[in-house]
């Protein structure tokens, strides 16, 4: 690759998860790919739920990323959260980001166990053409994915660099590190 950087990467998100059902599906979405960094992206739908689902409220998100966290680490891999887009209700006439309070709690998880937060949501803040890069208020354009593809590339990149470094055993070209949001 143009980075120098040699890395499998499987995305394991399904279309509405919340930190509920991660923590539910784990050993089949995470576990199972054995991989040595583990990506976690969340929030969205702990915030606003799709079908009439309750909920999550910031406290209950953050013990949810908690228990993720630990759970990753119990299979001795890295963990790295990585803060959510902005999200807006469009229905609402002035709608406000519902994210800050699921934010602040990721950040809090990461900053309690030592770990990398990628502060995604921060990379939005005072662009004013919000409603081109995230036009329904929950999903990001290609605009707004190219801001979440540059923040965990500007993070990871040199993470993977260090880790290949670090692992002289490994062939020149093995896999190096599998990674999972």
């Amino acid at each position: 690759s143009s980075a120098g950087v040699r890395a499998e990467l499987t995305a394991s998100a399904l279309d509405g998860i919340d930190t509920g059902y991660a923590i539910r599906r784990f050993r089949r979405m995470v576990t199972a790919l054995e991989p040595d960094h583990v990506l976690v992206m969340l929030g969205l739908n702990d915030a606003q739920p799709a079908g009439g689902r309750s909920k999550s409220s910031p406290d209950e998100f953050r013990q949810n990323l908690c228990s993720l966290v630990e759970r990753i680490l119990e299979i001795d891999a890295v963990p790295s959260l990585i803060t959510p887009n902005p999200r807006f209700d469009c229905k609402l006439r002035d709608p406000e980001d519902l994210m800050p309070p699921y934010v602040e709690m990721m950040i809090d998880v990461a900053e309690d166990y030592l770990i990398d937060c990628i502060d995604v949501h921060g990379r939005f803040r005072g662009i004013e053409s919000l409603s081109e890069l995230i036009p329904d208020g929950v999903h990001p354009a290609p605009g707004g994915h190219r801001i979440i593809a540059e923040a965990i590339a500007e993070h990871l990149i040199p993470q993977l660099r260090n880790a290949e470094f670090a692992s002289p055993a490994d062939p020149p070209g093995g896999d190096g590190s599998a990674l999972s949001n």
